[in-house]
C-alpha cells in the first residue's frame, strides 16, 4: 500500500502563500486589530447599558454568554481571514458608528448612572473604528479580498 503524500497541491500552497502574505501585512493587521478592540469595548459599553438599567445585574447572564460567544468565533475565524469573518468584519467596522450613536441616544433616553463612561466609549470606540478604516483603505485585504 503506498504511503499518502503530504505535499500541498498548487492551489493550496498558493493559499497558504497568500494568507502568510496576509498576516505578514502591517495595515491588514492593524485594521482588523482595530476593529477587534472597537468590537470588543462596543460589546461591553452595551453590557454596562444594560446591566447599570437592570434591576438585579448579573454578569453569566444569558445576554453577556452569547455576546461574547459571538465575538469570541468570530475572533478566531477572523485571524485566520476566513471570507464569512472578513465580510462581517467590513459591516462591522461601517456599523460601529452609528450604533455607538444609538447607545449615546438609549443613554439619555434611560438617564443612565455610567453617562461618562460611555461617552468616553463611544468616543474611543469611533475613533478606534475611523483608523481601522484607515488601514484598510491601504491594506492587502481590501485589494484582493480575504483568504482563499
Amino acid at each position: 500500500m503506498p504511503k499518502p503524500s503530504l505535499a500541498l497541491s498548487e492551489e493550496n500552497q498558493e493559499g497558504l502563500a497568500y494568507l502568510q502574505r496576509l498576516q505578514k501585512d502591517i495595515p491588514s493587521f492593524l485594521g482588523v486589530a482595530l476593529v477587534i478592540i472597537s468590537t470588543l469595548l462596543t460589546v461591553i459599553t452595551t453590557l454596562v447599558l444594560l446591566h447599570l438599567n437592570a434591576t438585579h445585574p448579573n454578569s453569566s447572564s444569558p445576554e453577556v454568554l452569547v455576546l461574547l460567544a459571538v465575538f469570541a468565533i468570530w475572533f478566531n475565524y477572523l485571524k485566520k481571514y476566513r471570507p464569512l469573518a472578513v465580510a462581517l468584519f467590513k459591516f462591522i467596522m461601517v456599523m460601529i458608528i452609528p450604533y455607538m450613536i444609538v447607545v449615546i441616544i438609549a443613554t439619555n433616553i434611560w438617564r443612565s448612572q455610567s453617562i461618562v463612561f460611555i461617552y468616553a466609549m463611544a468616543g474611543f470606540c469611533s475613533l478606534l473604528d475611523v483608523a481601522a478604516m484607515g488601514f484598510y483603505r491601504k491594506s492587502i485585504l481590501r485589494a484582493e479580498g480575504p483568504a482563499r
